[in-house]
């Protein structure tokens, strides 16, 4: 029954969590003065995403697009927090602790990525400095990572332990295929300058 339960409860997290991602961006950029703020919602090979786009009658600043990019994981940080510390579910809170690193990957600087559109804007030797400060910043998302492993650990039952390691596991390995794809096509585009 446990497994039944944390898969319904991560299925449901992942698809508010993400949803409320794009809402932060969305709300940043209608706050901001955007004339049109849109949320899409696209299907993939295995999974939906949402996209948010929105207009500017007039260029947007660099204050303004750092903001936007920034809000959608300061949102969902602040969702996934109080998922964590909610009394009516240790599975909530556990799946909420454990799928940090993935909210914060969005920081890294990777095409496609919020921490791309942030440093992409930035001067070079700005930029250099705050990749590295948003990549310190992914690291120790993973120490709510680690307290989710310890709570893990702490559970009564080895189905218990067992399933949320394994849920873990897969959170884990969907970052590093993430992580892995996007270094591909970082170095897709580097090769089809030439």
């Amino acid at each position: 029954m446990i497994i039944i339960e944390v898969m319904i409860i991560y299925i449901f997290f992942t698809f508010i969590s993400t949803y409320i991602h794009e809402l932060g961006h969305a709300l940043s950029a209608y706050f901001l003065g955007a004339e049109q703020v849109a949320i899409t919602k696209q299907r993939n090979s295995y999974q939906i995403e949402f996209k948010t786009y929105f207009s500017f009658s007039y260029p947007i600043t660099l204050s303004k697009n750092i903001v936007i990019s920034f809000a959608g994981v300061v949102v969902q940080f602040l969702f996934s927090v109080l998922c964590i510390i909610q009394p009516f579910s240790i599975s909530l809170s556990l799946i909420s602790l454990v799928y940090m690193p993935y909210i914060f990957f969005n920081i890294l600087y990777f095409y496609g990525l919020d921490g791309y559109y942030v440093l992409e804007n930035l001067k070079t030797e700005a930029a250099k400095k705050w990749s590295v400060v948003l990549t310190i910043i992914f690291g120790c998302s993973w120490i709510f990572a680690w307290n989710g492993l310890l709570e893990i650990w702490n559970q009564p039952l080895l189905i218990e332990k067992v399933t949320y390691l394994v849920l873990s596991l897969f959170i884990w390995g969907q970052i590093a295929v993430k992580f892995i794809r996007n270094i591909l096509k970082e170095r897709r585009l580097e090769y089809d300058k030439y």
